[in-house]
């Protein structure tokens, strides 16, 4: 998911390990690296990040990839803007810990 460098891609892909191959998702809302990622009703949410152009640009979006619609979504924006956090998975919710920013 994303990239690190000055250009920051947007892409995604997915790798099926029964056939061995990859295959190229719609692009994020947003370009961003260093984004936390996690898994939550079928859904991969990611949260934060920094900004490619600049990397003291830390973000508070979240947006979130249905493989059923095969599209993303803008969600609510964290509180703190975050780069490199860790994320668990707790129940029904998410939890978004540590980072920088």
């Amino acid at each position: 998911v994303g990239g690190e460098g000055n250009i920051g891609p947007a892409t995604v892909e997915r790798f099926d390990p029964a056939l061995h191959s990859w295959e190229l998702l719609q692009p994020m809302l947003h370009r961003r690296w260093r984004a936390a990622t996690a898994v939550l009703h079928d859904r991969l949410f990611l949260f934060g990040g920094t900004h490619p152009q600049n990397q003291s640009a830390y973000l508070d979006s979240v947006e979130y990839y249905d493989p059923e619609t095969e599209s993303w979504t803008e969600s609510a924006s964290m509180l703190c803007k975050r780069s490199e956090a860790m994320v668990a998975h707790v129940g029904a919710c998410l939890y978004v810990v540590g980072g920088r920013g």
